[in-house]
């Protein structure tokens, strides 16, 4: 008997060896975890929820910046190096710890809404208000206990499993609302807006809010640092590509979403314990990496991440749209901030660079683009500014393609000089 009792402590308490061990994970299963990992509940709710509020156009620029997020993160983390020493920096450490606070915040609101309880998406109620809350609750528990078990190998295991219903689900729903609603579209291509912001300003503000959103997220810092540099652009590719497929039936769902069908209410149900049990599980393990970084062992990360998951209904009162534009809104200056130091560090003229006064142009441009967002963070509202974001955005754009044009063309010359002066000796 007291055997049989060692042996399940073992099981259900004892954590396996190599709980944050992905070296023999291919790349794809890796990018596929960071797809399910960033799907979150939002993205089901808010792209029901954001057509229905503002239309279909301001929807598919939320879901470009979104689709662009995790490869952009990619793409920076291998070609900026300075960008992998964020995490050392305690400004940038405190934001990864809250950001994953309101993630797990967020996840938990969009689960309530699968039950029918939230009141950002109107769905079908399969259960009364408190049980609702009482069944987000246990289920966050139930995704603490399974990663205290796993760790971050669980976590990106089980999103396999976790994407496929995602995936099965946003599916089975846009078929279901074609057939239940004939065909006919339920949502406008663009709505008035009974805001102080258009419908179109909001497309904007989601498009810059999440567009560098993923290097603001602690689960993607975890599963980088985690795999071999060389195999990090691989995996940023292969989790914009699962991330796209899966958006694309969630558009589709949009189109067709009949709220009154208790059909659609049970799908959704399931589609959303997928989506944020991947989401929630990623940030509970994102924690333990967080934490690390101030010798915290994991032990108290977890403990922690209990006391969020039990205080979550005192965050509940808030509608899922408000927690996120708030979020996104300063996540967008503090990130846009920090890509545009990793740009200056970069490529900020050198002794030994060849091409200065290129290279000092192009950091001085950048940097006064740096105060450009300084001076619009002060602004209350973004959207008075939302012509200047774009411009901004797209000059940006442009000098990240010079400046690395120009680091080749600097390497190049530094090359061919070298091979002249071997020559003429």
């Amino acid at each position: 008997m007291l055997q049989w009792l060692s042996n399940l402590k073992k099981i259900l308490f004892c954590r396996i060896s190599n709980a944050n061990d992905l070296s023999n994970l291919p790349n794809w299963r890796i990018g596929l975890s960071c797809a399910a990992g960033w799907s979150w509940g939002w993205s089901l709710v808010a792209g029901i929820g954001m057509t229905q509020k503002f239309g279909i156009l301001p929807f598919l620029m939320w879901l470009t910046g979104n689709i662009l997020a995790v490869p952009l993160m990619g793409l920076i983390y291998t070609y900026f190096p300075s960008s992998k020493k964020f995490p050392k920096w305690t400004i940038f450490w405190l934001w990864l710890f809250l950001f994953s606070y309101f993630c797990i915040m967020i996840n938990m609101k969009a689960l309530l809404c699968g039950f029918g309880g939230g009141d950002d998406v109107l769905s079908f109620a399969l259960l009364p208000a408190p049980w609702s809350s009482v069944a987000v609750i246990s289920i966050a528990l139930l995704t603490i206990w399974y990663i205290w078990i796993g760790g971050l190998r669980f976590s990106v295991i089980t999103d396999l499993y976790q994407y496929l219903i995602q995936i099965g689900c946003a599916i089975t729903l846009a078929v279901v609302g074609f057939f239940l609603v004939n065909g006919q579209i339920q949502v406008q291509w663009i709505t008035e807006s009974s805001q102080s912001f258009t419908s179109l300003e909001w497309g904007y503000f989601s498009l810059f809010g999440v567009l560098f959103g993923a290097i603001a997220d602690g689960q993607m810092w975890q599963r980088f640092e985690s795999i071999e540099d060389k195999n990090v652009v691989s995996v940023a590719l292969w989790s914009g590509l699962f991330f796209s497929v899966y958006m694309f039936f969630v558009f589709v769902t949009t189109l067709f979403y009949l709220s009154t069908s208790i059909i659609m209410g049970i799908i959704f149900l399931i589609a959303m314990l997928a989506l944020c049990t991947s989401s929630i599980d990623s940030y509970i393990a994102s924690y333990e990496y967080i934490l690390k970084k101030v010798n915290i062992n994991y032990h108290i990360a977890f403990i922690f991440t209990i006391l969020i998951v039990c205080t979550w209904p005192l965050t509940a009162k808030f509608g899922i749209f408000k927690i996120w534009s708030f979020m996104a809104e300063y996540r967008m200056y503090f990130i846009g901030f920090f890509v545009l130091c990793s740009i200056l560090i970069s490529f900020a003229p050198t002794k030994t660079n060849e091409n200065i006064v290129v290279r000092l142009l192009i950091s001085s441009i950048l940097a006064a683009l740096s105060v450009i967002v300084f001076h619009a963070s002060h602004k209350n509202l973004m959207f008075a500014n939302i012509d200047l974001y774009a411009g901004m955005f797209v000059a940006t754009i442009i000098f990240l393609v010079l400046s690395i044009k120009t680091k080749l063309l600097s390497k190049k010359l530094i090359q061919f000089c070298e091979n002249k002066k071997l020559l003429l000796k």
